[in-house]
């Protein structure tokens, strides 16, 4: 038991330092340039850490390809399904905490936000929270147990309510996929699919 908290925190724990690290050195010029510089000095060694133990025999067909545009679409339909859930419950009126964490976002330019949302940190969260969390829960539980814990760590990863809810329903979506091709390359486009649409949606309410 010891040893599989080890393994599902000393990820999450390492990938939280480095971004933390590089927030701090870089934080002072700009919070998401940090946050980008912690997911891709984090990256290398988690892809390794997946690389030396798969959780799944590979695939010899592999991901067909009309498989992946569903999953682009499962991305932005999830992000639109899960954003008006949220916004028609009584969660975003309780909870403001995400605000913070917005103006932190979306106040860089638009091409650090789209390297460091769109691509940088979903690869680092799909290598922590479905390459070895979810992949290490797998091997001991049923996938519902697996998916339904990982997407809680992943949820409370984020630290505050709102962003905690969409992380824990768009965790268990990436966890199916994941599950479903047995690789980590399918919720990864699914994750950078939501988080783009999530990116998109941004821009157009400000322009508004």
């Amino acid at each position: 038991m010891i040893r599989l908290l080890w393994n599902l925190l000393c990820p999450i724990f390492f990938y939280g330092l480095c971004v933390d690290l590089f927030t701090l050195l870089l934080g002072q010029q700009d919070p998401l340039a940090g946050t980008l510089a912690g997911a891709l000095a984090a990256a290398p060694f988690l892809a390794r850490q997946y690389m030396r133990d798969p959780p799944f025999e590979k695939r010899e067909s592999g991901v067909d390809k009309k498989a992946w545009v569903l999953y682009v679409f499962a991305g932005i339909a999830g992000c639109f399904v899960v954003n008006t859930l949220i916004k028609m419950s009584r969660v975003s009126r309780l909870f403001s905490g995400f605000s913070r964490t917005a103006k932190t976002i979306y106040q860089s330019p638009w091409l650090l936000q789209a390297g460091a949302v769109g691509i940088g940190i979903p690869v680092a969260e799909e290598l922590v929270f479905r390459g070895l969390v979810f992949a290490r829960l797998r091997k001991k539980m049923d996938f519902w147990a697996a998916a339904g814990l990982s997407a809680a760590l992943f949820a409370l990863y984020h630290g505050n309510v709102l962003q905690g809810v969409y992380a824990f329903l768009m965790g268990l979506l990436f966890s199916w996929i994941m599950e479903r091709e047995k690789t980590i390359g399918a919720p990864l486009v699914t994750h950078m699919a939501a988080n783009f649409t999530s990116l998109a949606m941004t821009a157009v309410q400000g322009i508004r």
